[in-house]
Formats: structure tokens, C-alpha cells, sequence
């Protein structure tokens, strides 16, 4: 997994980015764990005019309620679309739409299908205490344990085979 904002291969997004985390941070104060970069712009892929910015984000406390997470990530955006950085990105007809994950602690400690792209294309932003380090490490091992591969099957199309020879009735846990 790459690290930091220099690893972003679309430069152009960076300040838009940089700004983005500083407020999350204000919003989420010591709760905020890790954001990970992953999607088409982690991957060099992104078409700028048109794809989102795709963010993993781990925090000690999130509300139950889904829709009540995304009204604070809300709060995030609109603050962010005051900022210069937020001007001068639509000035360059970037399209400037983030698709936040977010969780817990403990939601992010159970692997879920998402994990598997985070890990192949993530970049992690934000990191307190390695906890995204520790987490994808251990995927790393589960996955090289069962014999995982990542395969292209077309432009822009990946898929992964988690167990080369899967026994019937077999249950895979990633």
C-alpha cells in the first residue's frame, strides 16, 4: 500500500486534497484513525472532469445511523467549498465529488469486499498509530495465506480469485 500525498499520480488534485483532510480533521478532532485514497484516482485512472475522489475514512467515533455520518461529511464539503483550493479546482473544471466511506474502528477491523480494493490500489493520507498499516498488513497475510490473486479481465476491470482451488461447500474468509 503507497503512502502519503505524494504518491497521488493526479498532482492537480493534491492542494483540493490536502485541504479536505485539514478539515476533516478540525471536524473529527483525536477521533479520526486513517483515510486512505483508493478508486481511479489512487490508481492513476481518474478521468478529471468526471470521476469522484474515493475515501476510506476510520474514525473512533461515527453515529450509528449511516445518513447521520454523512451529515457531519457533509459539513466537511461545505466548508471545503469556501476554501480557495475548492475555486481553483473548479477553475480547472476538475470535478470535485467525494465518495467517503466511513467507520469505525471496529466496522474496519471486519474485512468486507471493499477492503480488497483499498488494499490494491489505496494510498493512505492519514494514518494515527498505524492502525491502517496494521489492518491492511494483516490482509496482506490472510490473502497470501489462501493463495489470493488479482486478475485484469479488461480495461479499467479487475477481479480477484481468493482461492485457486476452493473445495465445495467451503467457506473463504478474508
Amino acid at each position: 500500500m503507497k503512502r502519503g500525498f505524494e504518491s497521488v499520480p493526479k498532482t492537480v488534485f493534491l492542494p483540493l486534497l490536502r485541504r479536505y483532510l485539514e478539515i476533516l480533521k478540525a471536524h473529527l478532532g483525536e477521533d479520526l484513525i486513517a483515510v486512505i485514497l483508493y478508486g481511479s484516482l489512487a490508481r492513476g485512472e481518474a478521468e478529471l472532469h468526471k470521476s469522484d475522489i474515493d475515501l476510506y475514512v476510520v474514525a473512533s467515533y461515527w453515529p450509528c445511523f449511516f445518513n447521520h455520518r454523512f451529515e457531519i461529511l457533509e459539513g466537511v464539503f461545505k466548508e471545503l467549498e469556501a476554501t480557495k483550493e475548492y475555486r481553483d479546482a473548479l477553475s480547472k473544471e476538475l470535478h470535485v465529488s467525494f465518495s467517503e466511506y466511513p467507520l469505525t474502528i471496529e466496522e474496519a477491523l471486519r474485512h468486507g469486499p471493499l477492503d480488497l480494493e483499498v488494499y490494491a490500489d489505496g494510498i493512505v493520507l492519514y494514518d494515527r498509530e498505524g492502525f491502517a498499516d496494521r489492518k491492511f498488513s494483516e490482509l496482506e497475510l490472510r490473502l497470501n495465506r489462501i493463495g489470493a490473486q488479482q486478475k485484469d479481465v479488461g480495461k479499467r476491470k479487475r477481479l480477484w480469485i481468493l482461492k485457486p482451488k476452493v473445495e465445495f461447500g467451503e467457506v473463504i474468509e478474508i
